[in-house]
C-alpha cells in the first residue's frame, strides 16, 4: 500500500488543514485583565472583531500619562501595534528587561489619537 511519504504534499497539506481549523478567533465577550505594580489596570478584549487594550483605572493622585478610557495603539520604542491579546505584556516584558524607565505610546483618547509616556514602576 501506499505511505503518507509516497506523496511528499500530502503532510503539508494536512498540516495547513490542521491550523486552520484550530486557529483561534476572539471572542467578543472574552476580557483579559492586566494591572501594573503602580495600581494601572487595563482591559483587553474584543471590539468590533479586532484586540484592544483599554485603560480602565489609574492610580489616585497621578496626573498626565494614561487616564481611563484611553485605547492604546502603538508601543513607539520598539514600534510595536498593540493589536493581540499579549501585546501589552510583550512590551511590558521587553522594556522592563531594557530597564527603560517609561514608554511612549500612540493612544486614542476621546477618538483622537495622541501620544502618552507611562512609567514603569521599578520593584
Amino acid at each position: 500500500g501506499a505511505r503518507a511519504n509516497d506523496f511528499p504534499g500530502q503532510d503539508v497539506l494536512a498540516a495547513h488543514e490542521t491550523r486552520n481549523v484550530w486557529r483561534l478567533r476572539p471572542v467578543e465577550n472574552h476580557v483579559r485583565r492586566v494591572g501594573l505594580i503602580d495600581g494601572t489596570d487595563f482591559a483587553i478584549k474584543v471590539i468590533e472583531g479586532k484586540w484592544q487594550t483599554i485603560v480602565t483605572s489609574t492610580p489616585e493622585g497621578v496626573t498626565g500619562g494614561l487616564r481611563p478610557g484611553d485605547i492604546l495603539v502603538r508601543e513607539l520604542g520598539q514600534d510595536m501595534p498593540v493589536n493581540a491579546p499579549d501585546s501589552f505584556e510583550k512590551i511590558i516584558a521587553i522594556a522592563a528587561g531594557n530597564k527603560t524607565p517609561e514608554i511612549e505610546f500612540n493612544l486614542f483618547r476621546n477618538k483622537t489619537m495622541t501620544t502618552v509616556w507611562m512609567p514603569l514602576a521599578s520593584e
